[in-house]
C-alpha cells in the first residue's frame, strides 16, 4: 500500500498584511462633476480593496479631503487636511488617490513627496494611472530606487500637461474678455446665475441672470438697513431663519 505524501502547508492559515491608509480626495472647483469627491472615493475605495488597503470607519476614518484646493498652487505638504496627515506619519501606512493629478501638478511638489515617503517608508497608490491601470510605488523597501524615478518621470508629464491646461485657459479668458455678456466661470457674485447664452447675442456659452431666491434676501436686506437696522441684527435674523451664506448658497444651487 502506498500512502500519499502529505502537504506540510495543509490547514494553515495565511493572513495577509492590512495596511493602514489615508483616502486622499481633492478638488480644484467645488462645481466639477467630472472630478467629484464621490467618484473620487469609489476609486479610492476600489483600489486600497484590492491592495489590502483599510481607511477606517467611523470616528476612526482616516481620509483627506482638500475641496476647492488648486495642485498647482498648493503642494501636499500646504493643503488643509492632506498637510495635517503627512505631519503624523506614525498613523498610516499608505495613501490613496484616485488619479496622479490629484496629488502633485509639478516635479518640484512630486519630489518632495516622493522624499517623504522614502524617508517614512510609506506606500503611494493611484487608483488609476496611465491607461487605467493601477499606479503603486511601494517606499517600503528604501534599498530600491525604481519607485521615486517612475514618480519623477510621471510628475514632469503632470507639469507638462498643468501647463498645457493653463496656456489654455488663459487664451480661452482672453477670448471671452472679449465677448461683454458671456460668463467666464467660477462662483458668481452673490444674486447671479449662469443661464445660456440668449440667442439675439449669439446663443454661444453661459450668461448670468438674477438669481430669484438671492435678490429676495438682498432686498430684504436693503429694505431693513433704510429702516435703520443694524447690520449685526440683520445678520442675527438671517442666521436664524436659515439663510444660507453667499458661498453655501452657490453650492446648493450646484
Amino acid at each position: 500500500m502506498t500512502s500519499t505524501p502529505r502537504n506540510p502547508l495543509a490547514g494553515t492559515v495565511f493572513e495577509t498584511e492590512t495596511l493602514r491608509g489615508v483616502r486622499c480626495v481633492r478638488l480644484s472647483v467645488l462645481t466639477d462633476e467630472t472630478t467629484s469627491p464621490e467618484r473620487q472615493r469609489e476609486a479610492d475605495d476600489i483600489a486600497a480593496a484590492a491592495l489590502g488597503i483599510d481607511f477606517g470607519e467611523g470616528d476612526g476614518l482616516r481620509e483627506a479631503v482638500d475641496l476647492d484646493v488648486s495642485a498647482s498652487a498648493f503642494g501636499p505638504f500646504d493643503r488643509p487636511q492632506l498637510g495635517g496627515w503627512l505631519t503624523r506619519p506614525d498613523d498610516f501606512d499608505a495613501l490613496v488617490w484616485w488619479r496622479f493629478d490629484r496629488a502633485i501638478r509639478s516635479m518640484a511638489h512630486m519630489h518632495e513627496l516622493a522624499k517623504w515617503a522614502r524617508e517614512h517608508r510609506k506606500m503611494l497608490v493611484f487608483a488609476e494611472g496611465i491607461g487605467g491601470g493601477r499606479l503603486v510605488f511601494d517606499f517600503r523597501n528604501p534599498m530600491d530606487p525604481m519607485s521615486e524615478l517612475m514618480m519623477l518621470m510621471l510628475a514632469f508629464a503632470a507639469q507638462v500637461e498643468s501647463q498645457s491646461i493653463s496656456d489654455r485657459v488663459s487664451g480661452a479668458m482672453g477670448a471671452m474678455r472679449k465677448m461683454p455678456l458671456r460668463w467666464r466661470g467660477g462662483r458668481p457674485a452673490y444674486g447671479y446665475m449662469p443661464a445660456p447664452m440668449p440667442k439675439e447675442h449669439g446663443g454661444i456659452g453661459l450668461t448670468l441672470i438674477p438669481d430669484p431666491d438671492a435678490v429676495k434676501i438682498i432686498e430684504r436686506i436693503v429694505r431693513e438697513l433704510l429702516e435703520g437696522r443694524a447690520a449685526s441684527a440683520i445678520a442675527v435674523d438671517l442666521n436664524s431663519d436659515g439663510v444660507l451664506s453667499p458661498r453655501d448658497h452657490w453650492a446648493v444651487k450646484n
